[in-house]
């Protein structure tokens, strides 16, 4: 057995990708100290310890998509993450931390007291933040970080480019796709009334505000949202005054999966002007696979070549106008094709088990005192 710290800065309740790593881990009889960020406070009565996972959490509320603006919170975090991590030392073997903003701290810890060190990719830092005049001071720190790992994880190979200055140890590839347990029943798509959804973080650079802005126009479609972050009040107040809009806020993600179920498409529309977004994974384009709904993505966002070359969506540019001519064209022969494609490929290549297995492998391959 191992005792692993699994560090991240978000609410773990809603981090699926957390929670299917902390739950494969847990699987194979480890112990595992779960240190997250409560910004929002709702965890307290949600998140319960069981036999081998304890969860240690910072509760400092704090606003999603804030940027510059949270950068003294962060910073009270990291020195509460450092503090607790050296308080637990003798308790762990080995330190997952998730993304920079704990992968800084995580590294400095395991490297002073000699544990072993998983750096878990989720977004490049310096190609998601604005970090202006300490970009390069950043980046040549994650460099470092990345080169000194035990073991580098990536969600998709094309993020290999992406750390394409740095010489990791070792690369592994987990997609972040769902761990669907049960059988989700879909509702049969009507092309006069297309019901639309999206859950998940709720910030700029996702057509989200233009989409909302637009809904009105189409009385056929129906916008399904919820998730958490900067338009949460937009979305709810949203809702209130267009009947074919509905906002579910913070869900769990059995939740989320059978609301994506009853709905008809799926979309993840990244901004391709982000460089983060030239390499995005979301795990919408894996839901939508595993759930038979078609996934519309934007050009130059990475993720648009797998819906492309593989027939399981669409692929438009970053436009409210373009999205809703895209959904109003969708035929239900088109849709019952996408449907059979995307669940193929997904019980084939991309299902969690298959991950699963990866992650199993990495946890055991790292030797402990």
């Amino acid at each position: 057995m191992k005792k692993i710290a699994y560090l991240r800065t978000t609410s773990i309740i809603n981090d699926s990708r957390a929670n299917k790593e902390i739950n494969t881990y847990a699987e194979q009889n480890n112990f595992i100290y779960v240190f997250g960020w409560d910004r929002q406070n709702i965890n307290k009565d949600k998140l319960q310890n069981c036999d081998n996972i304890q969860f240690i959490m910072y509760n400092q509320k704090s606003n999603y998509g804030d940027g510059v603006k949270n950068i003294f919170k962060l910073l009270k975090f990291e020195l509460w993450l450092h503090k607790n991590l050296k308080k637990m030392i003798n308790e762990i073997d080995v330190i997952h931390a998730c993304d920079f903003d704990t992968a800084y701290i995580g590294y400095k810890i395991a490297r002073k007291y000699n544990k072993k060190f998983i750096y878990d990719i989720y977004d490049y830092y310096v190609d998601c933040h604005n970090l202006y005049f300490l970009k390069r001071f950043i980046e040549n720190i994650d460099i470092s970080i990345i080169n000194r790992s035990d073991v580098v994880i990536l969600c998709t190979e094309q993020r290999s480019e992406q750390i394409k200055k740095s010489q990791p140890k070792r690369i592994e590839i987990i997609h972040n796709t769902p761990d669907i347990k049960k059988e989700y029943i879909a509702t049969k798509f009507d092309e006069k009334n297309i019901k639309i959804c999206y859950v998940g973080i709720l910030q700029d650079d996702r057509l989200l505000i233009e989409i909302g802005n637009s809904i009105s126009k189409y009385s056929n479609v129906e916008l399904h949202i919820g998730g958490f972050g900067k338009y949460e009040n937009f979305f709810e107040n949203l809702s209130q005054k267009n009947k074919n809009v509905f906002f579910y806020g913070q869900m769990k993600y059995d939740d989320v999966l059978n609301l994506e179920s009853k709905c008809d498409v799926l979309f993840a529309t990244y901004n391709p002007d982000v460089p983060n977004h030239k390499y995005s994974a979301p795990n919408k384009v894996y839901e939508a696979m595993a759930l038979g709904k078609p996934i519309v993505v934007c050009k130059n966002t990475g993720v648009d070549q797998l819906v492309r070359n593989e027939h399981i969506g669409y692929v438009i540019n970053y436009d409210a106008k373009d999205f809703f001519n895209c959904i109003e064209k969708i035929s239900a022969g088109e849709y019952e094709s996408i449907s059979k494609v995307g669940k193929y490929l997904y019980c084939e290549k991309y299902k969690w088990n298959v991950m699963k297995e990866k992650m199993k492998k990495i946890i055991n391959d790292i030797e402990v005192k």
